[in-house]
């Protein structure tokens, strides 16, 4: 049976919004900050602040130079495809390897290059499959691997929606039917090209015989084949023996993932015509297993032990799964040797209801099958979510973990690889950790997360996110190369409404429009891999990405339910968690010292290892976007956002009111660009001499300054400037009559 796909309606109702606690000493003036949970009101629900997982205590990055970490990596990628040929000549275990490389070290390229360098022992064993994040990067990378080695077959596996490359025709003449039935979860292959016909022979549809799709897979050839993630849920088996196969990029939430029904769903049997009940089991018996597992959820008690107090067993509810899975194949029943007409007559009248209730209930009674011994799952949940007429509703959430095939050597690579996540999918891989120091100038700031909460607030986030928007020009205008901002859609969707209020909503191509000079991205999977910002001089991170405590517990259900340990959950009441838990975090400065920072948390170290991958991970992908590994010109990087960055080493830490530079600001020009002042020095003795009503001393003077470079100071002079019309310029300045280090000084000409 192919993969259940939810609703669209089956969205969280408690997706997470949080405050804007600080993330460094001093920042985060709540009081909650100095305790180890925090308890919180149930409406609105709250989602974390941050958390690195990283242990304050722990000892500092090994980091090596680029040249270090790239023959690091080149010995490990030797050594691993040498026991690689070993195992598939001697029959051994395949051996598996996952490597966290730092991006921009060139882990893609060098592992191509391996490949290369070992493809005739490879390829005599069968094909070496290649998984990137999605059909782009596959083209990507083998132009890459082509030009490379020009000699070795190889070639990137489209999907049906895909075109021929030589003539630009269409893969799958019925591609757009296809898709229809892919956004049902039906299995394409045998609704549409071929399979079993009651007659027991194999029968093909008309198009089959010349479907470019398939001829994809006529030659069995071995060869180096690039593909989607996605395949990793349906490995094509017309490709024939495999030697090897490598995954580029994280995967875990392509293998893991959590759908649900609503409760309607999950009480509603099929009608007595979809399936044969003469072969079902007995109607009451499998409602009185749902009714008891309802209530079980309901109780926060042992569904598994309802069941077997009912006398059900593995074989009992094997049986339950084929005859729901009998139903959801009824509900459609588009077979290849119908004709298009009928086809299309079956799609627009199915009852997407009953098929997707079918499937779901199917899905939940496998986990139900595959725990009947347990004393419990933690692979159901009860939840509440948005139904399709956008009132709030009760469901069961079903949590499904895949496993990786794992008949051949396997290799992942990823730039945040976490050894229990890898441990969960390939038990046995060897887990390599490889640092190269990125090259930067980089400046956070330590007491605001800048969530989207915070900027998106109706009565001052237009305000904060104009600061922003001075910060992004400030950078374009200092920047010789290009600047990249990435953030959350929501934000840079309403800083670019701020400045132009037609911008249209909902359009990514619009989205990703020059905005303040900067080149607009967000965060999300579609950073991973990229080159295209590799020359840029400056990437600008505005907060970060914010996944519900609920999301975060559903990966940890989907990816580590049912193991050995018992997974620990944030107290809910009526379905909502109303903790937050707070530790001590770890950030690493330049200068090879640490300090610590208080962040929110979860109290499971799996639920940390997820938000490190989704939190923190994004905001390292998109930095790494610029390649700091050995960057060809001086790079900078601005993270406006307090969550500590373990694998990011800050040369300046700013508060956000030290980095908006408003108080500097304000002492020199008025609200309607009347200049207060036209000389300003720009020391620390400067400021309380030239601004003594901003800074009353010389100590207040020295702490605001602290951190702050002169090129800084000269930006945002220049900011002021074309606020109030006027030009300035900078020249040297000694103490009349004295001599010592000359004085920067601002001079503010022809303003208002």
């Amino acid at each position: 049976m192919d993969d259940f796909v939810a609703p669209f309606w089956n969205t969280e109702v408690d997706g997470g919004v949080d405050s804007d606690l600080g993330g460094g000493a001093g920042g985060g003036a709540d009081a909650a900050a100095d305790a180890d949970v925090v308890r919180l009101p149930l409406d609105p629900p709250p989602a974390f602040d941050a958390d690195p997982a990283a242990d304050p205590a722990a000892p500092l990055r090994r980091w090596l130079d680029a040249d270090a970490a790239r023959n690091a990596l080149g010995a490990a990628l030797t050594a691993f495809i040498d026991d690689a040929i070993l195992a598939l000549e001697s029959g051994a275990q395949p051996p598996a390897l996952a490597c966290r490389v730092t991006a921009g070290t060139g882990k893609t390229t060098r592992t191509l290059r391996a490949i290369a360098d070992r493809a005739p022992e490879l390829l005599a064993h069968g094909s070496v499959l290649v998984f990137t994040p999605g059909h782009v990067h596959a083209d990507e990378a083998l132009a890459v691997f082509s030009a490379t080695a020009p000699h070795v077959p190889a070639t990137a596996l489209r999907g049906r929606g895909a075109t021929d490359p030589e003539d630009g025709a269409p893969l799958c003449k019925r591609a757009d039917e296809a898709a229809d039935l892919g956004r049902l979860g039906v299995p394409v292959r045998s609704a549409l090209c071929e399979a079993r016909h009651p007659d027991g022979g194999l029968r093909w549809a008309a198009c089959r015989r010349d479907c470019r799709y398939f001829a994809q897979f006529a030659d069995q050839t071995p060869r180096v084949v690039f593909l989607a993630h996605s395949y990793l849920l349906h490995e094509p088996g017309d490709l024939g023996p495999v030697a090897l196969r490598v995954v580029d990029e994280s995967f875990h939430t392509t293998l893991a993932y959590s759908r649900s029904v609503d409760l309607f769903g999950w009480l509603a049997g099929p009608a007595p015509t979809a399936v044969d009940l003469a072969a079902a089991p007995a109607l009451s018996v499998i409602d009185a297993a749902r009714m008891a597992v309802l209530r079980a959820l309901q109780a926060d008690a042992s569904p598994t032990a309802a069941l077997r107090v009912l006398g059900l067993d593995r074989a009992a509810l094997d049986a339950i799964v084929d005859f729901e899975e009998q139903a959801a194949d009824a509900a459609l029943g588009v077979r290849p040797w119908q004709s298009e007409a009928e086809r299309k007559r079956r799609v627009a009248a199915v009852d997407r209801a009953a098929l997707f209730g079918a499937r779901a209930r199917a899905r939940i009674w496998r986990i139900l099958a595959d725990a009947i011994t347990r004393d419990t799952t933690e692979r159901l949940s009860l939840r509440r979510q948005v139904g399709p007429n956008g009132a709030a509703q009760s469901a069961i959430a079903f949590h499904i973990r895949r496993a990786p095939p794992l008949d051949a050597p396997l290799l992942m690579l990823d730039a945040e690889a976490d050894p229990d996540i890898v441990g969960v999918f390939a038990p046995h891989a060897r887990f390599l950790r490889i640092d190269a120091k990125p090259v930067a100038d980089v400046i956070q700031i330590s007491d605001r997360t800048l969530s989207q909460r915070w900027l998106l607030d109706p009565a001052k986030g237009a305000a904060r996110r104009s600061h922003v928007s001075r910060i992004v020009a400030r950078e374009t205008g200092r920047a010789t190369g290009g600047v990249l901002m990435v953030g959350a859609q929501s934000v840079l969707e309403a800083m670019h409404r701020d400045h132009d209020p037609k911008f249209p909503a909902n359009s990514q191509a619009a989205l990703a429009r020059p905005l303040h000079g900067a080149m607009p991205r967000w965060f999300g999977p579609g950073l991973r891999g990229v080159d295209a910002f590799k020359g840029y001089e400056t990437v600008i991170v505005v907060g970060r990405l914010e996944p519900g405590l609920a999301d975060i517990e559903d990966s940890m259900r989907a990816i580590f339910g049912d193991g050995d340990t018992p997974l620990e959950f944030l107290p809910r009441v009526d379905g909502r968690i109303t903790v937050v838990h707070m530790r001590d975090a770890t950030r690493v400065m330049a200068d090879g010292t640490h300090t610590s920072a208080r962040v929110s948390t979860h109290p499971d170290p799996r639920g940390r290892a997820l938000l490190a991958q989704v939190r923190e991970g994004a905001s390292n992908q998109a930095i790494a976007r610029l390649r700091l590994v050995s960057p060809d010109r001086p790079k900078r990087v601005v993270v406006l956002s307090s969550v500590p960055l373990p694998d990011l080493p800050v040369t300046r830490l700013l508060t956000w009111e030290g980095i908006i530079c408003q108080r500097f600001r304000e002492a020199i020009v008025t609200s309607e660009g009347d200049l207060r002042v036209t000389r300003v020095r720009l020391s620390a003795t400067g400021l309380a001499l030239d601004l003594p009503m901003t800074f009353h001393s010389f100590d207040a003077a020295k702490s605001w300054r602290r951190g702050r470079s002169t090129a800084d100071l000269e930006d945002e002079c220049r900011a002021i400037a074309a606020i109030a019309g006027a030009t300035v310029r900078f020249e040297m300045v000694r103490a009349e009559g004295k001599g010592g280090k000359p004085t920067p000084m601002a001079v503010f000409e022809n303003g208002k």
